[in-house]
């Protein structure tokens, strides 16, 4: 497989919606081509598309969409599964923890008998307290507020997302754009990952629809009791002519459930036509060398990749 990404270049100031319309796009009368809108297609689309095209493009496409890399030479590419799936149905759910064994509500208090033999049938006032058995684990709260780059009103149904190499953590935005966020504290390093999302907003009638752009963030263990401010940034298309750059470097490093997972063994899992059960109903995530090398260090400069069970 050949390792690459999509660069835009000559960009273009040309008036998108002055543009013809046309199947793919829309027509450039300018340069006498179709521009072709990239736009809401899934990065496997837009991979298919440069698989199967050898004629020079021209296209539009959003700058989330320029980040991830892509593996050419292959049958089939499989569409991303992404932790906002989760999403649906969890509407201004408060918090959401990957995993039935973390509860971060107060620790459960069981009434000790005198003879220190439970019994549940005794009332907390009739019985001297001799001690709380097996409490909950200790949590930390990441708490802040999301608001929309152009007008500052507050974002409902942000996705914040705290990752580790093995589990994920996620909570969505009020209707406020507050939001809180409780972590297991075993899960809670000095070095912690935090992803904010925006598949699954919800608008207002009076609110300008926009499509914003995924935030990566490395934070320090201190930082994280800091109430956070986050202003999402605005996911603008881009048009011009577009390319595929390869690169000779070695992948992404790939995480799966914690484990190291070779890259190649990972690809081929996931362009086979039948991926193995784990990887067709995982969770994966893919980090820039930026904020992957922030995180891991040095073995993460080429990005990252992230595999978790889902768990929903």
């Amino acid at each position: 497989m050949k390792k690459g990404k999509i660069e835009l270049i000559n960009p273009c100031q040309e008036d998108w919606d002055k543009m013809e319309s046309v199947e793919q796009g829309h027509f450039c009368k300018k340069c006498s081509k179709t521009v072709v809108d990239f736009n809401e297609m899934t990065t496997a689309e837009v991979l298919n598309y440069f698989s199967t095209t050898k004629s020079p493009i021209c296209g539009r496409i959003r700058k989330s969409q320029l980040k991830e890399p892509v593996f050419f030479g292959t049958e089939k590419h499989r569409n991303y599964r992404y932790p906002s799936k989760i999403g649906a149905g969890l509407i201004l759910a408060t918090s959401v923890i990957a995993g039935p064994h973390y509860h971060c509500s107060k620790p459960k208090v069981q009434i000790v008998s005198a003879n220190n033999k439970l019994d549940e049938s005794e009332k907390p006032e009739s019985v001297s307290l001799r001690k709380i058995l097996a409490p909950e684990p200790k949590c930390i709260t990441i708490k802040g507020t999301i608001l929309d780059t152009t007008n500052y009103r507050p974002i409902i149904n942000a996705q914040i997302t705290f990752y580790t190499l093995s589990k994920y953590f996620t909570a969505f935005s009020q209707i406020d754009g507050t939001f809180s966020l409780e972590v297991p504290s075993e899960f809670v390093s000095e070095k912690n990952l935090l992803r904010f999302s925006y598949y699954n907003v919800l608008y207002k009638v009076h609110y300008s629809y926009h499509r914003y752009e995924t935030m990566d963030l490395v934070i320090n263990k201190g930082e994280l009791n800091q109430p956070m401010k986050i202003i999402a940034e605005i996911d603008e298309p881009a048009m011009g002519g577009m390319i595929a750059h390869y690169y000779k470097e070695n992948g992404p490093i790939v995480f799966r459930n914690g484990s190291r997972w070779e890259i190649n063994a990972f690809l081929n899992q996931y362009f086979n036509k039948n991926p193995n059960h784990e990887l067709k109903s995982g969770v994966i995530s893919y980090f820039e060398p930026e904020i992957a090398e922030a995180y891991l260090g040095a073995e993460g400069k080429n990005g990252m990749y992230l595999l978790h069970h889902a768990e929903f």
